[in-house]
């Protein structure tokens, strides 16, 4: 696992914020994912943006988790 210091910036450039991320934490997917800490959500706005998607993955063992 690997700690790193992020800037996350919304795309016009009014508000950002920087945090430590982490990367290579295990969680092994076909394409790039970023989960954010609800707090950091609301202080760029981001919930206003819309809902997320839900997926659901079957897991190694065959079990299926909605994210």
């Amino acid at each position: 696992m690997l700690r790193l210091k992020i800037r996350i910036e919304t795309i016009d450039g009014s508000r950002f914020i920087e945090e430590i991320g982490i990367a290579n934490s295990g969680f092994i997917e076909l394409e790039p994912e970023i989960l954010m800490p609800v707090d950091i959500v609301k202080k760029l706005n981001l919930h206003l943006l819309g809902e997320p998607e839900t997926y659901t993955k079957i897991t190694g063992d065959g079990r299926e988790v909605s994210s």
